[in-house]
């Protein structure tokens, strides 16, 4: 779920258009989480709300297997990130 914010974050705070938004928050989630995840799928959205730029990143994939029995665990986790974007 960190890393799911810290993809958010990163994508409003750097990206200016949607591609650039997904890259950031994509490059960010695999720079925090590591090889812990396989499988990795990161959906990044971003809307004008109001005077509020809010994006919201969908990150999916399956945990690393470790231990004695691999079971491969799926994760899911969904983190939104808010600016205000200031009058002119």
């Amino acid at each position: 779920m960190t890393s799911a914010h810290e993809g958010a974050r990163a994508a409003l705070e750097i990206g200016t258009d949607p591609e650039t938004a997904n890259a950031l928050a994509t490059r960010t989630i695999r720079k925090a989480a590591g090889n812990l995840v396989r499988d990795l799928r990161v959906q990044t959205r971003s809307e004008l709300v109001g005077s509020f730029r809010r994006v919201r990143v969908v990150v999916t994939g399956r945990m690393a297997p470790f231990g004695p029995v691999p079971i491969p665990i799926p994760l899911s986790a969904t983190a939104t990130a808010v600016q205000e974007i200031p009058r002119r």
